[in-house]
This record gives C-alpha cells, sequence and structure tokens, in this order.
C-alpha cells in the first residue's frame, strides 16, 4: 500500500506519530430491522426525496452496514444511516440489515460518535447543535441555558419557529462562543432582548455586529478617552429601542459596500452598520457630529514578559 503513495506522503507518513486506538472494534451482525430505532434527540429529520429515491431504487450494493450503538439497557439505536433504514422499512420484502454494532455507555457517547462520523456531511447548523447539546457539549449547554432563560430555542431545518428569541443561527453562535466566551453571550444576551422587544427573530448578520461592537469598543467624540461596550446601559437601551428590520437593512447596505480584504473586514462591515444606527435620530438622520459613537482604535498588546 506504502508503494501506491507519492513520495511526499511518504515522508509524511514516516514523520507521523500516530495516537493510540480509541474504541473496541465493531460487531457486524444482522439485525431485524424493527428492532433499530432512531433517536431524536440527536438524530436530524431524513431527507425525504432521499428516502423515496432508495425505496424505488434499493440496491443492496449501495447499501453497505448501518453503523448502530448498542445501550447498556440492550436497545438498538442508528448512529449513521438513518435514511438507508428509513427506506429499507418502507420495502415490507426486507427483514434484516447488516450493521455495525458499537457498544456504548450513554447516550452523550452516542451523540458524540454519531457528530465525529457525520463531520464530513453537510449537517444542517441546526441538527449540529442539537448534537452537541446532546452530547453535553459545555459551551452549546451554555448557549442553550441563555435560551431558556429567553423563552426560546435553537431551531433545527423543519421546526417553525414560535418565539421570536428562537434562532437558527445557533452552531454559527457557538463557533464564536468557543472563541471568546464574554463576547458572544452579550451579544447573544442583548440580541435575544431586541429580538423579544420588537418580536422579530435575531439573525446571524445581527449577532455578529453587535459582536464586533462589544470586542472592538466605541466611544463619543465628545468622551474620547471613555471606551463602552454592550454593557453599557446607554448603547443598551439605543439597540434595544432600534428595528431589527431596520438595523438589518443597515447591516446589509454596509456588508454590500464594504472593501473586501484580509482580516475582519466581513465582521467590521456588520459592526459599521449597528454603529450607523446608533448614530442615527428618530427621523432617520444622522446625530451631530460631536455626540457621534465610532470605533475606538484597537487596544495596543503589551509585550510578552522576557
Amino acid at each position: 500500500m506504502s508503494q501506491e503513495l507519492s513520495s511526499t506522503y511518504q515522508r509524511r507518513l514516516k514523520k507521523l506519530k500516530p495516537k493510540l486506538i480509541t474504541g473496541k472494534p465493531p460487531q457486524l451482525i444482522f439485525l431485524r430491522k424493527d428492532l433499530i430505532k432512531i433517536d431524536r434527540s440527536y438524530q436530524r429529520y431524513p431527507v425525504e426525496n432521499k428516502i423515496i429515491e432508495m425505496v424505488a431504487n434499493f440496491d443492496w450494493r449501495l447499501f453497505g452496514a448501518l453503523s448502530v450503538a448498542h445501550r447498556p439497557n440492550g436497545s438498538f439505536y442508528v448512529m449513521d444511516g438513518q435514511q438507508r433504514l428509513c427506506a429499507a422499512n418502507l420495502r415490507p420484502e426486507i427483514v434484516e440489515l447488516p450493521c455495525a454494532v458499537h457498544e456504548v455507555e450513554s447516550v452523550e457517547e452516542e451523540a458524540k460518535i454519531c457528530a465525529k462520523i457525520n463531520n464530513s456531511t453537510p449537517f444542517h447548523p441546526g441538527a449540529k447543535f442539537k448534537m452537541l447539546v446532546t452530547a453535553k457539549d459545555p459551551d452549546a449547554l451554555e448557549i442553550q441555558d441563555v435560551l431558556d432563560r429567553h423563552g426560546g430555542c435553537a431551531l433545527t431545518p423543519k421546526q417553525p419557529g414560535n418565539s421570536p428569541t428562537d434562532i437558527r443561527c445557533a452552531y454559527k453562535v457557538h463557533k464564536f462562543w468557543q472563541k471568546n466566551k464574554e463576547s458572544a453571550k452579550a451579544a447573544l444576551d442583548v440580541g435575544l432582548k431586541l429580538a423579544e422587544r420588537a418580536n422579530a427573530q435575531m439573525t446571524i448578520h445581527i449577532f455578529m455586529g453587535l459582536l464586533f461592537v462589544h470586542e472592538r469598543e466605541i466611544i463619543r467624540l465628545d468622551r474620547p478617552e471613555v471606551r463602552v461596550n454592550l454593557y453599557n446601559p446607554e448603547i443598551r437601551n439605543r439597540i434595544l429601542a432600534l428595528d431589527p428590520q431596520t438595523l438589518a437593512q443597515a447591516i446589509r447596505g454596509k456588508l454590500i459596500g464594504a472593501k473586501r480584504g484580509a482580516g475582519s473586514w466581513y465582521g467590521k462591515a456588520l459592526g459599521e452598520g449597528v454603529l450607523e444606527m446608533l448614530n442615527s435620530t428618530p427621523s432617520g438622520k444622522s446625530r451631530a457630529r460631536k455626540w457621534a459613537w465610532e470605533f475606538a482604535t484597537p487596544r495596543k498588546r503589551l509585550a510578552s514578559a522576557g
């Protein structure tokens, strides 16, 4: 096999330091299809068109083996291959299915394995976040706690939003949460309060704009020495008085006209949209220059000791 690899890959292979193999080999068996269940606490909803196509053109050569978890209570749950399972369930002549059965200790372990198996699969972000919550990811649980306090939830693809504090961008929020929890928490809290007050759901663009304002900090021209962020009562109150649709339009306008390039141009454009709305009066006109807000200059980082 190594002879089939290019010289570059062979050199990389020699330098490779593999980690210890984790887990145990699966048991390859045939299971009755009615014994295999689907746990909707972490599994996404199947794509119906794909199932219909598989039912109409079922081919064992394309089926492979389902990845199945064997729980301590003796039950079997599919981790990978739920659409193939759904298709097989609609073919009455099929009784048993080939399965690679893994022993698991908990639903959390099961959800983590499912997330890793489907890491390269184009899962809807809402389904990915749901998977992280089931796997008890600490950051996902904290985001879920914030949503619970605001009476909202992270929406999956087919789940209708019943509350203005429901969001469809929880997975992206999770990405920012991992980088800077304090800033992401402030932006999410203000964004959800704005959504609740205006009865309109928060978009990822509004969240990112608020995040940039908080991280970069802003100053008022008549008080340039005072740097404030989303924790400042005046800023929070002005943002909460905005109309989310008008704010979203301002953000989109800045994004369209932004000069693309390296660095945080995307987040800066979104932040400038928020800043434009902060500087507007109720009539839509810009505020007097000396009372206007603008971004503070980035803080200089201290050189590391030594």
